[in-house]
Order: C-alpha cells, then sequence, then structure tokens
C-alpha cells in the first residue's frame, strides 16, 4: 500500500520558536483483525535562513578560466545549513528544471 500526502501554503508562520513540528497519525484498518494499526511520524520544519548577502568575486569574468568565489554572509541561523549553486547554459534549460522541481513536489 502507498499514499501521498501533499501539504501546500499551509504554514507560512514558520519559527524556531514555536518548534515547526508536525506529527502526522496514520490508521490502517484490516476487518479481519480485531484492533486497527497505527504509525506516528513526526516531520520537523527546516528553518529557512534570511538576511542572507551573497558575493561573486569577481564579478565578471571567462569561463574555465576565472576562478569565481562565491560567498554568503550575514544569515540568520541555522549555522548548519548547506548551499548549493546551479548553473544553467541557457534560460531554457533553467525553466524545465524549475517545471521539474515544481512536478515533484506537487
Amino acid at each position: 500500500m502507498q499514499f501521498k500526502l501533499v501539504l501546500k501554503n499551509y504554514f507560512s508562520d514558520l519559527s524556531a520558536q514555536i518548534g515547526n513540528e508536525v506529527i502526522i497519525k496514520v490508521t490502517v484498518y484490516n476487518p479481519k483483525y480485531f484492533l486497527p494499526s497505527l504509525a506516528e511520524l513526526k516531520l520537523k520544519f527546516n528553518i529557512p535562513v534570511f538576511g542572507c548577502k551573497f558575493k561573486v568575486t569577481p564579478s565578471k569574468g571567462k569561463e574555465l578560466i576565472t576562478l569565481f568565489e562565491l560567498t554568503v554572509n550575514g544569515c540568520s541561523e541555522p549555522v548548519d545549513a548547506s548551499y548549493e549553486f546551479y548553473f544553467y547554459l541557457t534560460k531554457a534549460d533553467f525553466d524545465a528544471d524549475m517545471m521539474k522541481g515544481i512536478s515533484y513536489n506537487s
């Protein structure tokens, strides 16, 4: 058995003070047995960072020749956040990747 649960736009005020935790309880009942099965899953939301300053040094250069340094400063907690940077050759490549992300998260 498999099911999909989608929660969209239900959580708009996430903050570290309230814990950002959701408990999902699933009950499965089989009429052949007396008691249903119960599963409980705790999900904890990651708080997104804010107030970040992103800097690329140098601001101009040539591909495969210039060594670019990407820095992020001034972020709020959590300090253990990780960052990923993606580069696209064309806007069409970027748009296609964004559509994949939208379909994965829908």
